[in-house]
C-alpha cells in the first residue's frame, strides 16, 4: 500500500472509532430516595443549602459527563408547609413558576416545552420537559422537572447546539430514564 492509502485507511478507522463513543449507562439510586435513573459513571455527589419558598433545604446534585454531554440529577425535599400549599395550587401553575425560575437562573431561552409524567410504583407525577438554549450560544439543556410528593426532582443533560447523533440520543435517554420505585 502506498503511504497515502495507509494514511486514508488510518484516518477512516480513527473516524469510525470516534463515532462509536458509547457511555455505559447503569441504574443509579441516590441514597434515602425512591428515585431511579440510568446514568453514566463515575458520578460526583455535591450538596448545598438552598431555599424552597422561605424554607432552607439541602439540595443534592449527582453529576457525570461523557463525550461533551453533562448529566445532572438534582433533588431536594419539599418542606411540609410548602407541600400543603402546593396541594392547593394547580400543578400546572407550580410548573409554570418552576420554568420561570429555571429560565431566570440559567439565563437560557426556552426552545420547546411539554408536559411529561414521572412514572412511579403507586402513581405518576405531572412534570414539565423544557429545552433551553443557554446564554453561551453553544449549548442546549434538556431538563425535566417534577414536584413528586415530598421531593422536587430535576434531571438535566447539557449538550452542544450541533450535537452528534449519539450526544442528543444519550441526553434524551438519560432524562427519559428517571422514575420512582
Amino acid at each position: 500500500m502506498t503511504r497515502i492509502t495507509l494514511l486514508v485507511a488510518t484516518l477512516a478507522v480513527t473516524t469510525l472509532v470516534a463515532c462509536v463513543k458509547k457511555p455505559e449507562f447503569s441504574e443509579f439510586m441516590p441514597e434515602d430516595t425512591s428515585i431511579v435513573v440510568q446514568m453514566p459513571r463515575p458520578i460526583e455527589h455535591k450538596t448545598k443549602e438552598a431555599q424552597i419558598g422561605e424554607e432552607d433545604v439541602t439540595a443534592h446534585a449527582y453529576m457525570a459527563s461523557f463525550d461533551g454531554v453533562s448529566y445532572v440529577l438534582n433533588h431536594q425535599d419539599i418542606p411540609q408547609a410548602l407541600q400543603e400549599r402546593m396541594r392547593r395550587v394547580q400543578t400546572t401553575e407550580a410548573l409554570d413558576s418552576a420554568v420561570v425560575q429555571l429560565v431566570q437562573s440559567s439565563g437560557g431561552t426556552v426552545i420547546e416545552q411539554s408536559g411529561v409524567s414521572l412514572p412511579g410504583q403507586r402513581k405518576g407525577h405531572q412534570g414539565r420537559e423544557v429545552k433551553l438554549k443557554l446564554p453561551d450560544g453553544r449549548s442546549l439543556m434538556l431538563i425535566r422537572i417534577f414536584p413528586a410528593g415530598d421531593s422536587y426532582i430535576q434531571i438535566a443533560a447539557t449538550f452542544p447546539v450541533d450535537p452528534s447523533y449519539n450526544q442528543e440520543l444519550y441526553a434524551r435517554r438519560f432524562v427519559e430514564s428517571v422514575r420512582l420505585r
